[in-house]
C-alpha cells in the first residue's frame, strides 16, 4: 500500500500527470472539432515537451537534482521525436516554445518580476497551454461558429485552471483579489460556454463540459478561500482538466463501437 501512495504521488510531484493532461487535451480538440487524429510522434512529443517544461520549472526547488535528471530526459526524448515530426509543425512549434521560454526565463534570470510582468506572465501560460492543446492540434483552421465557441471555451478553462495556481503563488494581496474576481467570472462564461456547446454543437460533450463547470465551481469555492497544499493543486486542478479529456474520449469510443 505504501508503495502504491508514494507510485500515486511521484506521479504528480515528478510532472508526469500534468504532460498526461497535455496529450489528452490535444486528443480532445481532435474529437470535438471532428478532425483527424495526429501521429503518435505529434503526441509523444506534446508529452515529453509538456513534462521537459514543468520540470525545468522547479529545478531550483528542494527536489531541484530529480527535476534536472527528468528535464534532461525528456529533453533529449523531445529532440529525437522531433526528427520524425513532419516539418510542416516546425513554425508552429517555434511560435509555442518562445513564448514557453519567456515564461520559463525568470527562474534563470531576475526581471524584477514586479506586478506588471507576474501578469504577462500568466497570460504567457495561458497562451502556450491554448495553442499547445487546442491550435497546434487542428489540421485546418477553420472560423466556423462552432470551433470559435470551443475555442472560447478552452481559453475560460485553462484560464481559471492558470488562475488558481497563480493566486497560490502570488504574495500581493490586492493582486490575489482581483484575480479571485476573474476566476468567478470566468466559472460564469464557462457555463455560459458550456450551456452554448450543449444546445448547439454536442449533447453529449456539453454535458460533460457542465459537470466540468460544476467541479470547478466546487474547486473555486474550496481553493479561492484558503490556500490548499501543493500537491492538492495538481491532483485537482490539473485532475479537472484530465477528467474533461478522459470523458470526451471515452464519449468518442463509446459512440465508435
Amino acid at each position: 500500500m505504501l508503495t502504491l501512495q508514494k507510485l500515486f504521488y511521484s506521479l504528480f510531484t515528478t510532472q508526469f500527470f500534468i504532460a498526461a493532461v497535455a496529450v489528452l487535451l490535444s486528443i480532445e480538440t481532435s474529437i470535438v472539432l471532428h478532425q483527424p487524429f495526429q501521429s503518435f510522434c505529434f503526441y509523444f512529443f506534446t508529452f515529453f515537451a509538456t513534462h521537459f517544461a514543468y520540470n525545468i520549472y522547479y529545478i531550483k526547488t528542494q527536489s531541484g537534482q530529480l527535476h534536472k535528471m527528468l528535464a534532461s530526459i525528456s529533453f533529449i526524448a523531445s529532440i529525437l521525436i522531433l526528427f520524425f515530426v513532419p516539418q510542416l509543425w516546425h513554425p508552429k512549434l517555434l511560435f509555442i516554445a518562445l513564448p514557453s521560454a519567456m515564461y520559463i526565463l525568470p527562474i534563470f534570470f531576475n526581471f524584477g518580476m514586479n506586478r506588471g510582468f507576474r501578469f504577462f506572465k500568466l497570460l504567457l501560460l495561458i497562451f502556450v497551454w491554448v495553442a499547445t492543446t487546442f491550435v497546434l492540434p487542428i489540421s485546418k483552421l477553420s472560423y466556423q461558429a462552432s470551433m470559435i465557441v470551443l475555442l472560447f471555451y478552452r481559453i475560460v478553462l485553462l484560464s481559471f485552471a492558470c488562475i488558481l495556481f497563480f493566486i497560490r503563488d502570488e504574495y500581493d494581496q490586492d493582486l490575489k483579489r482581483i484575480a479571485s474576481v476573474a476566476a468567478w467570472i470566468l466559472l460564469l462564461l464557462q457555463f455560459i460556454l458550456a450551456a452554448l456547446v450543449t444546445s448547439t454543437i454536442d449533447i453529449e460533450v456539453g454535458i460533460c463540459y457542465l459537470g466540468i463547470c460544476i467541479l470547478n465551481i466546487v474547486l473555486g469555492y474550496r481553493f479561492l478561500k484558503t490556500r490548499q497544499p501543493n500537491l492538492q493543486y495538481q491532483m485537482f486542478v490539473d485532475g479537472v482538466l484530465f477528467l474533461q479529456g478522459f470523458i470526451v474520449t471515452i464519449i468518442y469510443f463509446i459512440e465508435l463501437s
